[in-house]
């Protein structure tokens, strides 16, 4: 059995792949791996996940099991910050990567609305959430 406490903490971005390749070997050949971490992403590559808040468990399963089927909106338009500020407006919580804006839980209607209202055109797809947008959601009910 492999008990790993936040084992990428402070670590390099080369070596923080290198060690997620060694724990999935070791995972593969049939080894016990037990991690913790706070890295969400990185959780998403476990097998069976058990989410924490405040001491309590608050999900547990595959990683389907714990996003539970929940969804994102993801937003493309020439200018995102306009978009964020709609959302804004709104009182949606969104979050900017790159050249999109990403809504979780609040749902594809709501969105649309709030650029209707901005006379905003963009692109909008619902996209399976992430596995820190499912925690977001269940701990903040």
């Amino acid at each position: 059995l492999l008990v790993l406490d936040e084992p990428t903490s402070g670590v390099g971005v080369l070596a923080r792949a290198r060690l997620w390749d060694t724990i999935r070997d070791v995972a593969e050949a049939g080894g016990g791996v037990l991690v913790t971490t706070h890295h969400l992403e990185e959780a998403e590559q476990c097998d069976r996940l058990v989410m924490l808040s405040a001491g309590k468990v608050v999900a547990a399963g595959s990683l389907d099991d714990v996003i539970g089927g929940r969804t994102a909106v993801e937003i493309a338009a020439t200018d995102p910050g306009a978009v964020l500020a709609a959302l804004d407006r709104a009182g949606i919580t969104a979050a900017v990567t790159g050249r999109r804006v990403r809504v979780g839980e609040t749902g594809r209607t709501a969105v649309e609305q709030a650029l209707t209202d901005a006379r905003i055109t963009a692109r909008l797809e619902v996209v399976p959430a992430t596995l820190e947008e499912a925690f977001v959601a269940r701990v903040s009910r």
